[in-house]
This record gives structure tokens, sequence and C-alpha cells, in this order.
């Protein structure tokens, strides 16, 4: 019900910034209002100054926040953390492994997905395809043995 008012909302605002302002007012307010839908704690809080070591995987479908990236994410799965960018609207941002608190099941466009909760207390999720979560266990497993054994 919040995501149908959510559409709404942002239906209405798109329609009123037409009347107003025209289609680049529009655009600018769509740009701003998915911003702010995804992801943007994940960018202040982690934000990345430049792209990692790891394996890069390109044209990604995966969810920052509220904000689907249709192939056209960006993920590094790498020593260093995750890294995701998404298209146009969100800041890339770098998530160490330790701070990857859990993985849920989820859904992007109707086909099974993972969901992970980012910090603690959660700042945000970020949701893949399961063939781009397995090469991130390895890291995820070292993260967790480390905080069980009280190293990191």
């Amino acid at each position: 019900m919040i995501g149908f008012i959510m559409d709404i909302a942002i239906l209405v605002v798109v329609l009123v910034a037409c009347v107003l302002g025209g289609a680049g007012l529009a655009i600018w307010l769509v740009l701003k209002i998915l911003r702010s839908l995804g992801g943007n704690s994940l960018a202040r809080g982690y934000a990345a100054a430049a792209e990692p070591l790891g394996r890069r995987f390109t044209g990604q479908t995966i969810a920052i926040g509220a904000v689907r990236h249709r192939l056209s994410g960006t993920v590094v799965i790498g020593p260093a953390g995750l890294y995701c960018k998404g298209a146009i609207v969100s800041q890339p941002a770098l998530i160490p492994w330790a701070d990857v608190r859990s993985a849920r099941d989820s859904r992007i466009f109707l086909k099974p997905a993972v969901e992970l909760s980012i910090g603690n207390p959660e700042v945000g999720t970020i949701t893949v395809y399961p063939e781009l979560f397995e090469p991130m266990r390895p890291y995820l497993a070292e993260a967790a043995r480390r905080a069980s054994t009280g190293r990191g």
C-alpha cells in the first residue's frame, strides 16, 4: 500500500512540475525523487571515491533502496567490500562486508533475488539476482567468522 501511495505521489509531483515548469523541471524533480529513494543514505554513509579492485559485473539488474536499475548497474565484488552503482540516479557506494547484516529472499521484476540489509541499524538495502550473490558468499562468510571471533 505504501508503494502505491508513493507511486501516486511521484506521479502527482511529475504532473504538477510539467504544468508549472515544463519538461526540464519535471525531469529534474523525478531524478531528485529517485535519488532520495535509491540509496541516498547508502551513498552518504558508504560513499565510494573510486571503484575498488575486484570482480566487476556491468549491465546488472540491481535494486538500490527502492530504485531498480534494469541492466544498468555496476557491481564490484572484492576484498574491500561490495561496490554498487546504478545508472543515472545513484552515487556509488562501497559497503564493507562486515556491514552486510543479513540476506533474505526477495524479488526484482518478479524474478527471485537476494536482498542485503546494510548497516546496524539498517540504513538501506541492495537487492541482486542469486547468480550475482554467489560470488559474495566467501567474503560474507569470512566477515561472519571474523565477527564471531572478535577480530574485525
